[in-house]
């Protein structure tokens, strides 16, 4: 409820959820991940890619400079 205090918080979670379904659906297409390992890797490079869309970069520019090991997001 601290919407109502702070209006520039959402007041609901259709960016979480919308973030949870393309996992959802990842699961329900091929039923199960066959390891924990490559649900780790999907999970990860999914936050990578929503991350960088949310601060308005380019995705495959951030898993560019991942590989160039630099810096990703500065605060």
């Amino acid at each position: 409820m601290y919407f109502i205090k702070d209006f520039s918080v959402p007041f609901d979670d259709n960016l979480r959820e919308t973030d949870l379904r393309i996992f959802k659906n990842k699961t329900k297409i091929s039923g199960v991940f066959r390891s924990m390992k490559a649900a780790k890797h999907f999970v990860n490079t999914l936050s990578i890619i929503k991350t960088s869309i949310k601060r308005g970069i380019n995705p495959y520019d951030s898993i560019k400079r991942i590989f160039n090991n630099e810096v990703l997001f500065t605060n």
